[in-house]
């Protein structure tokens, strides 16, 4: 194939900045090292058909196995998995199991594992701040249908380790670091040798579900102390390198991203496993770009034959093909992310049908690139709205609001007057507070005194000196400048009744709220959808499934008891990364700089 040609496609890709990750990872879709499904059962079929008696008496003979310790958790594990399907007709099926066997501990267990799958397809694969409410909702409402299915299953055989690894899936996506930590040491009690529920604990302590590097190392210590497999161990130290790959990615750290990775690709051979599809991306990407052209034969070699069905690999491995010009095997891969509604991928493709391919025959062809282009630009890809752009053809007001951060025209004028009131506020409010007084009981979050007065102070101030403006001349700007004035002024008047009217009082399980204007309100911190931080205007802010919003000033008193009670009892997917950041920082007892 001709290389000059193919420098198209490449050039047309490289422009498009970094990669992405994925946004959701379901641990109970990552089978275990070594499981096999045996090839002559066939329970999804025997579910689907009615046959409970057979499906009753296989999965009760493997319960059985691995009770008297002929079978492994990983290949009871295994078993279950056979019943895996995302379909909502499944559920009549299930129902009837339980309804023929209502006392059988693998009836009531499939039917809550079931639940607990479906709430992950409820609530797809994108980060949890760009998932549809209703998705999350859906979510919630299969989850809370299959804790109890799971939690009754506890009391229906002698070692019921299923049900506590599945309930450790549960806690993961709506629940704390101490119910985690309940299921971890209960499925420990269950079964101290296991593999799974310790491989699955160390998942949920990645610092995107709360946890931190320590706390996986700690555990891995913890691991090896007990003696636990040399190929656990090293799946466990694997899973610490691929999340500390991902970060290095998503911080366009190249070196750091290829050393990760490639300590990932040298642990595989001890666990027993071949390296993930996303660990292989990652390594030979790093390669290309750190121009180490052994290491990219190797990651190619390794790759070869892999045939990833999701969008994100698929036009990753994409990408690295056309890097390494070997454009046929990069073009179907690039298709099928677009197919599959991946912006990236549907500009790429679009482009590069609307210019033509030489190296692939494919001669330019307007009509068979613009509808991907505007499908990419549906999405408010940058490129592809500048690319239509250019073609006269205007964004959607979502993608113009997404361009703007998000804010209307008269939003820019907020960050300008919060930096003028809090620049006092800061100053004042955190002398105030360094001062020997009486602090607010530690449930209650206010303004701290001085607030008040600075928004009097403030408010004055700028009056006066609107109407000096107004009054100073016949200059035909004067009008608009003491208008202007006048508004800021306003904002004093705004601050003075924040003081008086937004106070917070933490409760046992969330928090009561007041607003400026409005009724006060409540929240269980269980119910937290998202939290995000704002630094132009050093709030957070919280909202609920049910619609509430609410926002936490950082200059209130009580923020670190605050803090803790956000990071122990909210979802840790709710919580955006940057407020997670700050919550950190304030849960440890120091102000906030809120001048920075």
């Amino acid at each position: 194939m001709a290389r000059v040609p193919s420098t198209c496609l490449l050039t047309l890709i490289a422009v498009l900045g970094t990669v992405s990750l994925r946004a959701a990872d379901d641990p109970s879709t990552v089978p275990p090292a070594h499981a096999r499904q045996a090839g002559d059962v066939q329970p999804l079929s025997w579910l689907k058909s009615g046959k409970y008696a057979v499906l009753q008496d296989y999965y009760s003979q493997q319960q059985q196995r691995y009770e008297a310790g002929s079978l492994s958790d990983e290949q009871l594990y295994a078993s279950v998995r056979q019943l895996y399907e995302n379909s909502t007709d499944n559920e009549g099926f299930f129902d009837r199991w339980v309804e023929a066997y209502p006392s059988s501990y693998v009836a009531v267990l499939s039917r809550g594992v079931y639940l607990y799958r479906m709430a992950w397809a409820a609530r797809g694969e994108k980060f949890i701040r760009d998932t549809p409410t209703g998705q999350i909702e859906a979510m919630k409402n299969y989850l809370s249908r299959a804790q109890p299915d799971l939690l009754s299953s506890l009391k229906l055989t002698a070692k019921p380790y299923l049900s506590a690894l599945y309930l450790l899936n549960v806690a993961m996506l709506q629940g704390t670091a101490s119910e985690r930590r309940r299921w971890y040491e209960q499925g420990m009690a269950i079964d101290p040798d296991n593999v799974l529920i310790r491989y699955r604990y160390m998942f949920s302590l990645r610092p995107r579900w709360g946890g931190s590097y320590e706390q996986m190392q700690e555990f891995l210590r913890k691991c090896e102390a007990q003696h636990a497999p040399a190929a656990l161990l090293a799946r466990l130290n694997m899973l610490i390198h691929a999340d500390l790959a991902e970060d290095a990615m998503s911080g366009a750290d190249t070196q750091k991203t290829f050393d990760e990775w490639q300590r990932v690709l040298d642990l595989a051979p001890a666990a027993g496993e071949e390296p993930s599809t996303e660990a292989l991306i990652g390594f030979t990407r790093a390669a290309q770009d750190l121009n180490r052209p052994t290491d990219v034969q190797r990651g190619l070699k390794l790759l070869e034959g892999r045939d990833p069905k999701d969008a994100w690999s698929a036009g990753r491995l994409g990408w690295i093909y056309v890097q390494a010009h070997e454009d046929e095997k990069a073009w179907p891969l690039l298709v099928r992310a677009a197919e599959q509604n991946d912006p990236w991928a549907q500009f790429v493709v679009g482009k590069g049908s609307f210019d033509g391919l030489p190296a692939l025959h494919k001669a330019p062809n307007q009509q068979a690139g613009l509808p991907w282009i505007r499908a990419s630009a549906a999405q408010c890809f940058p490129d592809a709205v500048r690319f239509l752009a250019a073609r006269g053809e205007k964004p959607s007001a979502e993608c113009k609001r997404r361009s703007n951060g998000g804010r209307e025209w008269w939003a820019a004028l907020i960050p300008a007057a919060g930096a003028l009131l809090t620049s006092l506020v800061t100053a004042w409010a955190a002398a105030s507070r360094k001062r020997a007084q009486a602090a607010a009981a530690p449930a209650r979050m206010q303004y701290p005194a001085i607030t008040g007065i600075i928004g009097v102070l403030v408010l004055g101030a700028l009056l006066i000196l609107a109407a000096f403006v107004a009054t100073a001349g016949n200059g035909a700007g004067r009008p608009v400048v003491a208008g202007v004035f006048a508004a800021f002024g306003a904002l004093g008047l705004l601050l003075i009744l924040e003081s008086v009217r937004v106070w917070h009082v933490l409760t046992a399980d969330g928090l009561e709220f007041g607003r400026l204007l409005g009724p006060r309100g409540s929240l269980r911190w269980r119910d937290v959808t998202r939290l995000t931080y704002s630094k132009e205007m050093r709030w957070f802010r919280i909202e609920t499934a049910s619609g509430e919003v609410a926002r936490i000033s950082a200059i209130l008193t009580g923020l670190p008891e605050f803090a803790r009670a956000v990071l122990e009892q909210v979802p840790t997917y709710a919580i955006d990364d940057s407020a997670r950041g700050v919550l950190q920082a304030r849960a440890q007892g120091p102000l906030p700089r809120l001048a920075s």
